[in-house]
């Protein structure tokens, strides 16, 4: 308890003076929203067919975010060293899972620690989006290529406001919307010490978790920890 607290005293000095949580928010969603309109409005000539390109990329982006975030988020992996500093250390230091006040943010400048940057956000629509969406266009054509990058931006901007929600303070009216604490809980959990290398890797909903097994289950108790 302590070593969160103090942990937060230490970072907090070294983030930019003069960074700003809520206008990063609405960065995000100009960026995100603004490269999944200008996709969308690249569509012609469409075929049913085609908008099932959308549902697959939602299929495809959560299996990014459970691989990312198992992977080089929570193991340092050359080059990518830079991510399991900002994620497995910074972010997993500054909100600990052993209580609800130490998974929440004290003020918008607290967002720091919990959004992804512009420069990231383009990064990982460059190295990741750009060339699926690459394969998707040969073997589909360019509208389901099209489709299919709007909803990774889409499902990518989605992950930042469930993310957010999970570390707001409970009394948020976010917090409150259908199966928000269901899935704060989720995320919670991944947060506490012991479990955080293990289990439940999914930010926004658990398919992966599920698929694969690493959905912390408190019932089981070869689990058990909670």
């Amino acid at each position: 308890m302590v070593d969160t607290l103090a942990y937060r005293q230490q970072l907090r000095p070294r983030l930019p003076r003069w960074y700003r949580g809520w206008p990063h928010f609405a960065i995000t969603h100009v960026l995100l929203g603004g490269v999944a309109a200008l996709l969308f409005s690249r569509v012609h000539a469409l075929r049913t067919a085609e908008l099932l390109a959308i549902p697959a990329a939602f299929g495809v982006s959560n299996a990014v975010e459970y691989l990312l975030h198992r992977f080089p988020l929570h193991r340092p992996m050359p080059p990518l060293g830079s991510l399991f500093k900002a994620h497995g250390v910074q972010h997993h230091r500054f909100f600990t899972g052993d209580s609800p006040a130490h998974m929440s943010t004290s003020d918008p400048h607290d967002f720091a620690v919990v959004l992804f940057g512009p420069a990231s956000q383009l990064a990982l629509m460059g190295l990741v989006g750009l060339p699926a969406c690459a394969i998707v266009a040969a073997a589909f054509g360019g509208n389901a290529a099209l489709l299919f990058g709007a909803g990774a931006a889409l499902y990518f901007l989605l992950y930042e406001w469930l993310h957010l929600a999970y570390h707001l303070p409970e009394a948020h009216p976010l917090c409150r919307l259908p199966g928000m604490g269901r899935l704060r809980r989720h995320h919670q959990r991944h947060h506490q010490l012991s479990l955080m290398s293990k289990w439940n890797f999914n930010i926004t909903f658990p398919l992966f978790d599920v698929l694969l097994g690493t959905r912390f289950a408190p019932t089981d108790p070869e689990r058990e920890g909670w």
